[in-house]
């Protein structure tokens, strides 16, 4: 395997089913792969705080969505559609 360039993000833009489109100025994409816990996370203007604040507002996402039991199994070691009991 050949050494990999170095590369910056240039934008990030979301694409809508009604055709619309939306230029993300500063934030992140994740592509969750299934069946692992490895993340590809590609970064815009994203600074440390920033990351502070992104995991504070899913990890508020998970709680207003009734899911804190899922996160606590995750943590725990549990994956998706498996059992702790």
């Amino acid at each position: 395997m050949g050494e990999e360039k170095s590369r910056d993000i240039a934008g990030i833009t979301v694409r809508y089913s009604d055709g619309s489109t939306k230029e993300i100025q500063s934030g992140c994409c994740v592509d969750l792969e299934k069946g692992s816990d490895d993340l590809s996370v590609e970064m815009l203007n994203v600074k440390p705080f920033d990351l502070v604040r992104l995991a504070y507002g899913l990890v508020a996402a998970v709680q207003r969505l009734g899911m804190r039991d899922k996160l606590e199994q995750y943590a725990n070691g549990v994956g998706e559609g498996q059992d702790n009991g």
